[in-house]
């Protein structure tokens, strides 16, 4: 990638494509993840996300966001996991949490919705290559 761009100086890249070239999205995928969720406590977003960060089994997978859900994906490339459940902010510190079948739970905590999240993550959710 580096012989593209010294050759033709108008291309860019970013870190996300160097770390998919390095293997190593995921961890660049939850970096920028925090940090984005970071500039925006008011939220809930950044809670969540810290809460989801603090679990292993969680930071192996790939976070996303699609519009205002958090995502969780074996893969760092899409197409994404859609078996995998997935947390919405809602405001006034509650959070939606919506499981692989379609059933839904309001919390009212970051934490209390990690802990459905993880309830939630199917046998074998792990990142596959």
């Amino acid at each position: 990638m580096g012989e593209l761009i010294a050759q033709w100086p108008f291309l860019r890249t970013w870190e996300l494509a160097r770390a998919h070239k390095r293997g190593e999205a995921v961890p660049v995928r939850w970096s920028q993840l925090r940090e984005a969720a970071a500039c925006a406590p008011h939220t809930g977003l950044h809670d969540l996300v810290e809460a989801a960060f603090t679990h292993e089994r969680l930071r192996v997978l790939s976070p996303g966001r699609s519009m205002h859900w958090l995502t969780f994906s074996r893969r760092a490339a899409p197409p994404i996991c859609h078996d995998l459940p997935r947390a919405m902010p809602l405001g006034s510190g509650r959070y939606r949490v919506r499981l692989a079948d379609g059933r839904l739970h309001e919390l009212g905590t970051a934490a209390e919705t990690v802990v459905v999240i993880l309830e939630g993550l199917p046998d074998g959710a792990f990142p596959r290559c």
